[in-house]
């Protein structure tokens, strides 16, 4: 496990890699948003890397591991497959659940939103690679999804998400092409979708190449896991 001194110094070399992408497109860093996703790291790190700097964003995979490291100072994202039995433990516990698959889960979440009297906003998950070990809905389903979600009162779609499959740059270029152009179709027929999930640690510049505006980072900050 990396020191907090290395973590440190992977998020600088993060950002300015981050600056580099945007400046090759013209988009500005300030509009790139960074999940770092924080699954096996030990809470009292956690809690220190996000004494770091203000306006850092957390991400759990797994329920009981948000449960475990939960505390209100941190801001979580949901970044993980959530089945429908454990959203009791995620609602109201983070500020936005990136994983949303199904119409089943919208319910239930919609369900425990409102025992906590929230609206609890949701990113659609999208499986742009039709990889069948991977969750998400098929790209041509997502218009009728959002109609059909719009239902749920006390659940907002702000956008989509996607795990892209592990291949080159120039491999993934034409998936990043797809996410985009179905996130600018969903985003100029509704206001609310204005958030793009898609990077990782190995990808992540070229999904700010392809319009991306929320990273999801975990090995380039806190180094391979275990």
């Amino acid at each position: 496990m990396l020191s907090l001194l290395e973590i440190k110094d992977n998020l600088v070399k993060v950002e300015k890699k981050i600056v580099r992408a945007c400046e090759e497109v013209n988009r500005k860093p300030s509009d790139i948003m960074v999940t770092l996703a924080s699954k096996t790291m030990p809470r009292d790190l956690v809690l220190a890397v996000n004494a770091l700097k203000s306006g850092l964003i957390f991400g759990e995979n797994r329920a009981q591991e948000l449960v475990e490291k939960w505390t209100p100072e941190i801001t979580w994202h949901f970044i993980g497959r959530l089945q429908t039995n454990k959203v009791k433990y995620v609602a109201g516990k983070c500020a936005l659940i990136q994983s949303l698959d199904s119409l089943k889960l919208a319910a239930e979440i919609d369900r425990q939103a409102k025992k906590h009297g929230i609206v609890q906003d949701c990113l659609l998950e999208i499986n742009i690679a039709g990889d069948a070990a991977k969750g998400g809905i098929a790209p041509e389903l997502a218009c009728d999804f959002l109609a059909d979600a719009a239902k749920f009162e006390n659940v907002c779609i702000k956008g989509i998400m996607a795990v892209m499959p592990f291949l080159s740059k120039t491999e993934l270029e034409p998936y990043y092409q797809k996410l985009y152009d179905l996130f600018k179709s969903l985003s100029e027929a509704d206001e609310k979708i204005e958030i793009l999930s898609a990077g990782m640690s190995h990808d992540y510049e070229t999904a700010i190449k392809f319009g991306s505006n929320m990273l999801r980072l975990g090995t380039a900050v806190f180094g391979a896991r275990t």
